[in-house]
């Protein structure tokens, strides 16, 4: 063949597949079928979904299999193959709100196109996990499952099939029942103890009658208060996420507060009762001597002048003893709230401050953590504030008269 010949063939060839080329990639591409969930397992026991909220339908299939945390949940995804994506890159929605760094693990469990996820916590994933299992009023809380990509939405049900759900077990009845009977003993066991030994009453003299009992102390008080509340808290977030890592600075610096409070009232009380006992070892000998001197000038009933001198002289004397025994702690135990609101004057304001942000405080303690699953964050303001009050009961225990 000439090579013009060839070079015409050549031409035909090039102008007639270019517009062949250009139609082929004019030509619509065939739409993927979007995936679809189908259904929500777990590898747990099946168990009936909780009552309805009043006026709520109620749901069609009354059992959904359990799942709790550090459980594996299997999602079935319809159009899986046909989404062209990895699915391992898809990530878990419960109630619609995408579970943060929980990545599918497995593919094809139970059956064909089945997406495995562990349901473990995560700083990520601690949020989410808390308005799902936050407030706990029962031991299950059912829950809506979907998959989809981060950061975007939660893929549609199948058409004709009602919303994959599992029930989110909480805690575990039986072990709920037993830390709270263990610590209901705990308290009950320390209330005994506190009503019949000195568990939290003033530790210094003068010793009780027989029978009797120290007065309460406020600040021994306070710091076992903050120590059961922190306790309890701990035992409970443990029960419901496992985590044991739950103690926050805010609730150390509170239980801090609450022993060093008491470490300082000792101290404080301590060096008041020193400073008595030694003001007394003198002021005593030194009464009985004014007295037998007085009964010496009575008994001679001839110098009206001396006698009246050493009656005012033990006069004076008996004011400073009293003054020294009013460093003392009150002998005696009245009541709980008597004796940890009162001095010799009746109720104090610094007493009585401090009792109430402590319980104040307390009680919001308490609600955090049920609601959130987690110790709350107090602000430094707060902390300050329970600083001061602490600060502030000490400085008027220095000159408080309790005799």
């Amino acid at each position: 063949m000439k090579l013009h010949i060839l070079l015409l063939v050549v031409l035909v060839i090039i102008l007639f597949s270019s517009p062949l080329a250009r139609a082929e990639e004019t030509k619509p591409a065939a739409t993927p079928t979007p995936m679809t969930v189908t259904d929500a397992w777990a590898d747990g026991k099946r168990v009936p979904a909780p009552s309805p909220a009043p006026g709520a339908t109620p749901e069609a299939d009354t059992m959904f299999a359990d799942a709790g945390l550090r459980d594996r949940i299997w999602v079935e995804v319809e159009h899986l193959a046909d989404a062209k994506i990895n699915p391992r890159d898809l990530v878990l929605y419960l109630n619609g709100q995408e579970v943060k760094g929980i990545k599918a693990v497995a593919v094809d469990g139970p059956k064909k196109n089945w997406l495995g996820f562990d349901l473990l916590k995560s700083d990520e994933s601690n949020p989410i996990w808390r308005s799902i299992l936050g407030s706990p009023s029962a031991a299950y809380r059912p829950v809506n499952v979907s998959i989809g990509l981060t950061g975007q939405q939660a893929v549609a049900t199948t058409a004709g099939k009602p919303q994959p759900k599992l029930v989110l077990r909480l805690y575990y009845p039986r072990w709920l029942f037993i830390s709270l009977l263990g610590l209901l003993l705990i308290v009950g066991f320390f209330v005994y103890l506190a009503k019949k030994g000195n568990l939290i009453h003033d530790s210094d003299p003068p010793e009780p009658p027989p029978g009797k009992m120290r007065p309460y102390s406020l600040a021994l008080s306070q710091a076992a208060w903050w120590f059961f509340l922190v306790i309890g808290s701990f035992v409970f977030i443990y029960l419901i996420t496992g985590d044991y890592n739950t103690i926050t600075d805010q609730a150390l610096i509170l239980m801090g507060i609450g022993t060093g409070t008491a470490l300082g009232s000792f101290m404080i009380q301590a060096t008041k009762s020193n400073t008595a006992n030694t003001d007394l070892s003198t002021l005593n000998p030194a009464k009985a001597k004014l007295e037998a001197e007085i009964a010496q000038v009575t008994a001679a009933a001839n110098d009206p002048v001396t006698l009246a001198e050493k009656q005012a002289q033990l006069v004076e004397l008996n004011k400073k003893i009293d003054d020294a025994k009013a460093g003392l702690s009150k002998p005696v135990s009245e009541d709980f709230l008597t004796d940890i609101l009162t001095d010799v004057n009746g109720i104090t304001v610094h007493r009585f401050q401090m009792l109430i942000w402590t319980l104040v405080l307390g009680i919001i303690f308490v609600i955090g953590v049920y609601r959130d699953l987690g110790m709350p964050a107090f602000s430094t303001t707060l902390l300050a504030l329970m600083g001061i009050s602490a600060g502030t009961y000490l400085g008027f225990k220095i000159p408080e008269r309790q005799n």
